[in-house]
């Protein structure tokens, strides 16, 4: 690689005179000939356009020439610089104010550096690794979220099923779902019962601010009758459900409760209440089983079974 500066092109065919004013001697000839030999490199960077060949009025200042042609990287460099001589000095000085700034720099604060950047590369390699590991619990909890939360959303949507006909056969709305605010938060999965009794309404959650007693009452009755198509049991005691309910409710109630525990293979139920309405609906799979108790009533003790199936016997004949 060598570095060549030019004088004006148009000097180019002229016989160049020593400074002492001879000609033809040795030092004139040597000048000819270099000055021949850069015109014969001229020719051979012609085709890279006048930005490489001349700047400032057509002079060639620091004109690279690489032998064997040009490198890839050396290319890549040369038309990286600018095309002007101000550019290139303002790069210069810009290069010379950076170094500057490192001078006065001990070994200490090199090894530091070094230092410094195989701690990096280090924790760089263990974070990868981290979120790698990362990465895999993450995948394992997916799936072993799938094997679970997909049953329990199916189970849901059985129930909803169950709940919504329950309320439609009374005119009114019921919904149950799966509640979460975050999916992650796994012990804050929850079923959520939402209802409305009359049409002017939206369906709310079912809490003690929105409904009353009475409807929370027939929505909690309904909800686990949904549950029964699903936990297959012998039987099934409901205790006073009806406490609190206004007729309307307690009626239709009633209705649904008979509709379901008489069909057919389904658990029995113990119906327990203090109260029942007039003009109620019975079908022959029902029986009704009256208590009576008060201060009247006779001690167990005094109680003779043999006797009452004689007043019994002679009542009926």
């Amino acid at each position: 690689m060598r570095l060549l500066h030019c004088a004006p092109s148009a000097h180019r065919g002229r016989r160049r005179e020593c400074p002492g004013g001879s000609e033809g001697s040795s030092g004139d000839i040597r000048l000819a000939g270099n000055e021949e030999k850069w015109w014969g490199r001229e020719e051979h960077i012609r085709h890279w356009g006048p930005q490489h060949r001349g700047m400032a009025g057509g002079r060639c200042i620091g004109m690279v020439l690489f032998e064997g042609g040009w490198g890839g990287r050396k290319e890549r460099a040369f038309r990286a610089l600018p095309n002007t001589v101000d550019e290139i000095d303002a790069l210069l000085n810009e290069e010379k104010s950076k170094a500057s700034c490192f001078t006065g720099l001990s070994a200490s604060v090199v090894d530091d550096c070094n230092k410094r950047a195989e701690e990096i590369q280090q924790m760089t390699l263990e974070l990868q690794e981290k979120q790698k590991e990362l990465d895999d619990f993450r995948q394992n909890i997916s799936q072993v979220k799938e094997k679970w939360l997909n049953p329990l959303k199916q189970l849901v949507d059985r129930i909803n099923e169950k709940f919504s006909s329950f309320f439609s056969s009374m005119q009114c709305a019921g919904e149950v779902d799966l509640h979460t605010e975050n999916e992650e938060e796994y012990d804050k999965y929850g079923i959520r019962i939402r209802v409305k009794f009359r049409s002017s309404t939206q369906l709310h959650e079912l809490t003690p601010h929105h409904q009353s007693g009475g409807e929370r009452s027939v929505s909690t009755m309904l909800y686990l009758m949904a549950l029964q198509e699903l936990n297959r049991c012998p039987f099934r005691v409901v205790d006073e459900i009806n406490q609190g309910m206004d007729p309307v409710n307690e009626r239709r109630v009633f209705d649904v409760v008979v509709k379901t525990a008489c069909k057919e293979s389904t658990s029995q139920y113990f119906f327990i209440t203090p109260k029942l309405l007039q003009d109620l609906t019975y079908t022959e799979k029902m029986t009704v089983l009256l208590v009576y108790n008060g201060s009247s009533m006779l001690e167990s003790s005094s109680w003779n079974l043999k006797a009452f199936y004689r007043r019994r016997r002679r009542f009926q004949s």
